[in-house]
């Protein structure tokens, strides 16, 4: 079903608005106004240093309007040592979000990168691992109760083939630990929404089946587990598979759960023509058609502000360019197609369906 909002529209990616898009001339109208009249939050993922930078925080506050900490609130940063926690970074992200209007998504509280020599270098019996799972989680929370509404409770816990991840956590707790970081994040905050969150998930497959099968038995169990977040790590080069996409939304949808895109980036090749920055676009556009359609999907996250702090490069050899604002913050096509799909929007003309829309 067709989202609610203010006002209907017709999304077609390769419609570019005839307007300047520069950083220096971003429309009049930002991104995040046209993401809300949909009841989607446009945000990104960054880190404290990357404000410090005036174009950058002009950039992000102007156009986004929902903040994600990159590495600030991940165990080795917010719990350094077994019996001290820092939150000095983590609040400085909240601060600016609270002073721009923006809701926080905490990420995340548990995961299996990460960690410290604290955590990982002992060996747990399964009554102490729980003990520090449930203070860490319950310390963590508690501290950004009222302030951070929506968390990644529980980070890639499968494998491709769907087995789980030989974490610490699985190793020591068994499958059950999802269950408990839940059940503890809940108690911590009554009032936040909790998900979720992995990658190569967003279609149909041995991972995705997995992680259905597991979020369905915990919806079944009362679990408070109320969405889960793709991380859309996607390639320029492949095409979108809209089919599947919509598939796995819809089985998730009728679990009665919310869907995030929370780390939306679309890599290209170093040496690829301009051709490739607009299958990006492509990309970047159907998706967001996908979260203006599903009342199910309210935030729409990229992993990144700029590709000059893109973590692409570092970590796929000839690959970069995966945002939607370039190194010198000159909008790229991607935004251009984000942008188009919501104004579409706003002028009430909407006319995309997925492959599957029941």
């Amino acid at each position: 079903m067709k989202k609610t909002i203010t006002t209907l529209f017709v999304a077609t990616c390769s419609f570019i608005p005839p307007i300047a898009v520069q950083a220096s001339e971003l429309p009049a109208i930002s991104l995040k106004s046209l993401a809300k009249q949909s009841n989607i939050y446009v945000g990104a993922a960054l880190e404290t240093r990357h404000l410090k930078e005036p174009e950058f925080a002009k950039t992000f506050s102007s156009q986004f309007n929902q903040l994600t900490p990159e590495n600030e609130m991940k165990w080795v940063n917010i719990h350094p040592q077994r019996d001290r926690f820092d939150f000095s970074k983590g609040d400085e992200l909240v601060a600016f979000a609270q002073q721009h209007n923006m809701q926080v998504k905490g990420h995340t509280l548990v995961w299996h990168i990460q960690n410290p020599d604290w955590l990982t270098q002992k060996e747990w019996t399964a009554p102490e691992l729980e003990k520090v799972l449930e203070e860490h989680i319950k310390t963590v929370v508690g501290h950004y109760k009222g302030k951070v509404k929506y968390w990644d409770v529980v980070n890639e816990s499968f494998n491709e083939n769907g087995s789980y991840r030989e974490t610490l956590w699985y190793k020591v707790l068994g499958e059950r630990y999802l269950e408990l970081a839940f059940k503890f994040a809940h108690e911590a905050d009554p009032e936040a929404i909790l998900f979720y969150n992995d990658y190569n998930n967003e279609g149909m497959g041995a991972k995705s089946n997995a992680i259905y099968r597991k979020v369905k038995g915990m919806v079944e169990e009362g679990v408070p587990i109320h969405g889960v977040g793709f991380q859309l790590h996607l390639m320029g080069e492949h095409a979108l598979s809209e089919q599947d996409l919509a598939r796995n939304i819809n089985r998730l949808k009728h679990l009665g759960l919310k869907i995030h895109f929370t780390e939306i980036d679309v890599r290209i090749r170093d040496n690829a023509s301009h051709f490739s920055l607009d299958a990006q676009a492509r990309i970047f556009g159907r998706l967001m058609d996908f979260a203006i359609y599903y009342p199910e999907i309210d935030m729409y996250t990229t992993w990144g502000v700029t590709d000059k702090y893109s973590w692409v490069p570092g970590w796929f050899t000839g690959y970069g360019r995966a945002l939607m604002f370039d190194e010198n913050y000159q909008a790229k096509n991607a935004f251009k197609a984000v942008y188009s799909s919501l104004l579409s929007a706003s002028k009430g003309e909407f006319s995309y369906q997925p492959p599957i829309s029941q």
